[in-house]
């Protein structure tokens, strides 16, 4: 069997996708305060922010098993759309109930897009080049956290209310839903020759058992609890700031964002050298100490030297994690595991909002740190553990 090229335009095509897609979610940097300043409380604000990520969760644990490289295309195609017409309802949209409605179909947008990427992206990276696969992978995922924030900050003066610049971010999703069309051919080429041909008719006992193996499951909970800390880091960094009294707080995940895309761009090659355990428990650790210095605050010029502390941990974490996943899986199971990190994200990504917005009721923004720290040090345990249960694939010889 002939190795596949990693940087075929089937490659590049779904990053390309990918970074327009998560364009549509970066630009909600703002969206905690704007939120507020429409008059809803801080724990409705939190509930409309995780409807977005927990709808996406329930389709990724419902529906994934049916997307396949025959259908992956069409469904994104559809996904794109949806996300589109959803950013250009919010500038028509103030009050609970159809924010509540936008908010959900987002969510069934974001689902059809990513995890139809997610399915035709496995089935072309090459097996001996996953963790700088998943590397480059994450740099397309990245860079909208990097660029968008910044931008809004630039903008925000430019516009009577942010929707304005959530609708124009949208508009950018119907011609990506052109080319996806045009060229569904080219991106499923790859997907329908190397499909498993057992992957298709498994049972759900096959799934459940896949699912309950200690590798993946405790794989899958420290990637929900990495998205834990991003989005709620993503969320409620700029009320931090601005209670800091810190002038563009949303200048923090440009430098984070930036040392992230570096460090996967010109340290790809460490993730498939070094353990990938042991670069997860390092990444952790670092963002803990990272939580810790907001815990007791900061302001001026040290809030954003600790981006790049931040940036160091959350950007040596998902590729590593990826891979573990990815090698940690049999055959068959693959493509159905990637799109369950892709649900423990979702997961991550409304538990950070929902439950961080409590810890600020509660507690105000050091319960939040604290909070944070306490499941890292879970997540550390975890990764531990995983050290001890390491277990070959079945149907993997091993190097």
């Amino acid at each position: 069997m002939t190795s596949k090229p990693l940087f075929g335009r089937e490659f590049l095509a779904l990053c390309a996708i990918t970074f327009l897609t998560l364009c549509n979610t970066a630009v909600f940097f703002n969206f905690f305060p704007y939120l507020l300043s429409l008059g809803f409380s801080t724990q409705e604000t939190g509930m409309l922010i995780g409807l977005y990520p927990l709808t996406s969760m329930c389709m990724y644990g419902g529906v994934s098993r049916f997307i396949t490289s025959k259908n992956a295309c069409v469904i994104m195609v559809i996904g794109l759309l949806i996300t589109a017409c959803c950013g250009i309802a919010y500038q028509f949209s103030v009050s609970m109930l159809p924010l509540i409605c936008i908010r959900i179909a987002s969510g069934i947008g974001l689902f059809f897009t990513m995890a139809s990427c997610m399915t035709l992206f496995v089935a072309v990276i090459p097996p001996l080049k996953t963790g700088l696969a998943f590397s480059l992978y994450s740099v397309a995922m990245l860079l909208p956290y990097s660029i968008m924030p910044a931008i809004t900050e630039v903008t925000q003066s430019w516009f009577r209310s942010p929707a304005t610049m959530y609708m124009l971010t949208a508009l950018f999703l119907v011609p990506t839903a052109v080319f996806a069309t045009v060229n569904k051919a080219k991106m499923c080429r790859h997907s329908s020759a190397d499909k498993e041909p057992a992957a298709e008719p498994l049972v759900k006992s096959g799934y459940r058992h896949n699912l309950l193996r200690v590798q993946v499951a405790g794989i899958l909970f420290i990637n929900a609890s990495y998205f834990f800390l991003f989005s709620s880091l993503f969320y409620f960094l700029k009320g931090y700031g601005l209670e800091q009294g810190i002038a563009n707080p949303g200048y923090f995940f440009t430098i984070q964002m930036g040392i992230m895309v570096t460090m996967r761009l010109f340290g790809s090659r460490v993730f498939d050298l070094y353990s990938k355990e042991h670069l997860i428990l390092s990444a952790l650790l670092i963002t803990g100490v990272g939580y810790g210095i907001l815990a007791v605050g900061v302001s001026g010029p040290l809030f954003f030297a600790i981006a790049v502390l931040f940036g160091m941990g959350m950007g040596l974490c998902i590729p590593p994690l990826n891979a573990l996943m990815y090698l940690n899986s049999e055959p068959q199971f693959r493509g159905y595991n990637a799109n369950m990190m892709m649900l423990a994200m979702h997961f991550g990504s409304f538990a950070g909002p929902f439950g961080g917005s409590w810890l600020i009721a509660t507690g105000g923004y050091p319960a939040y740190c604290l909070g944070t720290i306490g499941l890292i040090l879970l997540a550390a345990l975890v990764i531990l553990s995983l050290v001890k249960w390491k277990q070959p694939v079945a149907g993997e010889s091993q190097a």
